[in-house]
């Protein structure tokens, strides 16, 4: 009888030190889990940010990667036709002279695709559409619509930009050079002579173009290098502060729960 009152009693003792060790911890439970959830949404929101930064910035590289890409074709296809407009001055093959409106095609393709994409509103299936003919690739387009539309004003792509206007303004020269050679050739010797002097036109046209090519594809790799020297300076501090906060939540959490125990021992000890 006195042992299974004793055991009765002990119960009591250890029931009411956990009672008491309640009471010492719960008046900071409220604050301390306000922080620790603080801690974690703050975690949380640091890495959904570094995911849409990344994100966005692959799209852009996607984007300057296919301009570059595309300044490769538009360059070929105006010197193509810098040559055989050069070549029907000369010899008045009309052989030549259909090879260069061949080539033309494709700058005169991606002027009407960036006035498409400049117009308010901007007429997005024509762009699409002259973007494709200018011999940019179909899967590529939809990242170099999104990056003109939205990143006309950044830096390095708006010099791009610049640039790409001034070209064009080029090429809307050789056209008419183009024109005044077809209507030339159907003037006998005194077409002939204009001719020749509009072959010098062209070659200075081609002379012109050239540093503008040049410069559209530097800036748009200048342009690369510093995104992804951003994109990696960013992804690092991010990755930083989300280990920061993420060790000083493990240390409270730690602090914590040497605390409860703590509590526990001393009000277990009393009772």
């Amino acid at each position: 009888m006195t042992d299974h009152t004793a055991a009765i009693d002990g119960v009591a003792s250890a029931s009411s030190a956990l009672d008491a060790a309640q009471e010492v911890d719960a008046p900071g439970d409220g604050g301390s889990s306000r922080w620790l959830l603080l801690g974690s949404l703050l975690v949380l929101a640091i890495a959904a940010a570094a995911g849409l930064l990344s994100a966005a910035s692959l799209a852009i590289l996607s984007g300057a990667t296919a301009y570059v890409a595309g300044e490769g074709h538009w360059s070929r296809a105006q010197q193509d036709s810098v040559q055989h407009l050069y070549l029907f001055a000369l010899d008045g093959d009309r052989g030549h002279l259909e090879r260069a409106r061949v080539a033309l095609a494709v700058p005169l393709a991606d002027r009407r695709a960036r006035l498409a994409m400049e117009a308010e509103p901007p007429d997005l299936r024509t762009a699409r559409e002259q973007l494709v003919l200018g011999l940019n690739h179909p899967d590529d387009v939809g990242s170099m619509i999104w990056m003109f539309r939205n990143l006309g004003w950044a830096p390095y792509f708006s010099e791009a930009v610049a640039i790409w206007r001034e070209a064009d303004g080029l090429i809307m020269q050789l056209v008419e050079v183009c024109d005044a050679l077809e209507q030339n050739a159907a003037a006998g010797e005194a077409g002939r002579v204009a001719a020749r002097a509009l072959a010098a036109r062209v070659l200075r046209i081609g002379e012109e173009l050239r540093p503008l090519e040049q410069r559209f594809s530097t800036t748009l790799q200048d342009g690369t290098r510093w995104l992804r020297t951003a994109l990696v300076v960013s992804s690092s501090l991010a990755f930083l502060l989300m280990a920061a906060l993420a060790v000083m939540t493990l240390r409270w959490a730690r602090r914590r729960i040497r605390d409860s125990e703590s509590h526990f021992r001393t009000a277990f000890r009393q009772a």
